[in-house]
């Protein structure tokens, strides 16, 4: 699957990342995170996309471990 990411803010929304029905393959995430927070979001997003079947807490669950062991394999985020 072929994920594109794109930023914009989703304050109105009250969301820090989101899917849109139909484009499956497009992530908006917000940049105004930390970069940690913008690591779990595009994660999350990401888990959406590809286990649909996932209920929002085996999403969250999984998107907390997996940002928390790249995380500590030194992923940071470079700003542009």
């Amino acid at each position: 699957m072929n994920i594109k990411i794109e930023e914009t803010k989703l304050g109105r929304e009250k969301a820090v990342g989101k899917v849109i029905p139909g484009n499956g393959s497009i992530i908006y995430v917000d940049p105004r995170q930390k970069s940690k927070e913008y690591l779990d979001t595009i994660i999350h997003e990401s888990l959406h996309l590809t286990c649909p079947d996932w209920t929002e807490e085996k999403v969250v669950s999984v998107a907390k471990s997996l940002t928390d062991v790249v995380w500590r394999a030194m992923y940071r985020r470079l700003y542009k």
